[in-house]
């Protein structure tokens, strides 16, 4: 993983590979697209030191995305975000939240259901670690 002591690196692994199984999460940095991870992938990204935003989002969908997770990314390390699933309760419930998923696609407003708990896509921040 290389580079220099004065870059920041964030690494973002998708290790939810049941949700979500045929689609590609598109990772935002600061609200730019910088990449697609695909299930079980993992993407690095280097960016400036200092505060930033990430984001993944299935693309096209309107309301599949993680929320901006703040990330504060320190020189000479590597700040690591992992998937996690919705748990077990939230998938069980999630078919009875299809009417309202068809009419927030059809409207383009976020999902409204007293049986999805959001975000669709969750993430875990990790410590950093030093790089080297």
């Amino acid at each position: 993983m290389g580079g220099s002591m004065s870059d920041a690196t964030i690494v973002v692994k998708r290790r939810t590979w049941i949700q979500d199984l045929v689609r590609s999460y598109t990772v935002f940095v600061d609200g730019v697209p910088v990449g697609k991870l695909w299930a079980l992938q993992t993407g690095v990204y280097r960016v400036t030191p200092g505060p930033h935003k990430v984001r993944l989002a299935i693309i096209n969908t309107g309301t599949a995305s993680s929320g901006d997770i703040a990330v504060d990314a320190r020189a000479g390390y590597i700040q690591v975000l992992r998937t996690k699933g919705r748990g077990i309760v939230n998938s069980l419930k999630l078919p009875l939240s299809f009417p309202a998923g068809i009419e927030s696609q059809l409207s383009g407003e976020p999902l409204k259901s007293p049986y999805y708990k959001g975000p669709w896509i969750n993430v875990r921040v990790e410590p950093p670690q030093q790089n080297g």
